[in-house]
């Protein structure tokens, strides 16, 4: 984590990028939409010492569609069951989102998992499993193969 560049969409109440931060992350940028969520996010950030800079009040989609720089690691925990891990593949795995060596830290249920025949071939599964009926993935972007 030493030095990284962090996104987390989906934010909630921050604590994946807190962690992150906490463990030296270099950046942290909180992507959440509802304003409920940005809310306590907005208090839990202030509370830990972050900038409110670092908190984008937008959806995770047009955070990805105009975000131009890589990111070390990304976290996303989106809600269950309404298609967004499959409206993020693309911007993820075409517009590159994560910086050669990077990481992908995804949480989705049974029915949303990615199909491995589908994820680019610079992309390697490194860890996955499930608790209860959330399945999780962690991804690793090949270093030799930053533009596949």
């Amino acid at each position: 984590m030493a030095g990284a560049r962090v996104l987390d969409l989906f934010a909630g109440s921050g604590a994946l990028g807190l962690e992150a931060w906490s463990r030296g992350a270099r950046e942290v940028v909180f992507v959440e939409r509802d304003p409920g969520h940005r809310r306590l996010l907005a208090r839990n950030l202030a509370a830990c010492g972050v900038a409110a800079q670092q908190l984008a009040g937008t959806d995770a989609l047009g955070y990805l569609q105009q975000c131009t720089r890589p990111f070390d690691i990304l976290f996303a925990d989106p809600p269950f069951d309404q298609g967004w891990p499959a409206r993020m593949a693309r911007l993820l795995w075409k517009d590159r989102k994560l910086a050669a060596g990077g990481w992908l830290y995804l949480e989705t249920s049974a029915a949303e998992q990615w199909d491995d025949a589908l994820i680019p071939r610079h992309w390697q599964a490194h860890r996955r499993g499930h608790c209860g009926t959330a399945h999780y993935v962690l991804y690793r972007t090949l270093p030799e193969h930053p533009h596949d």
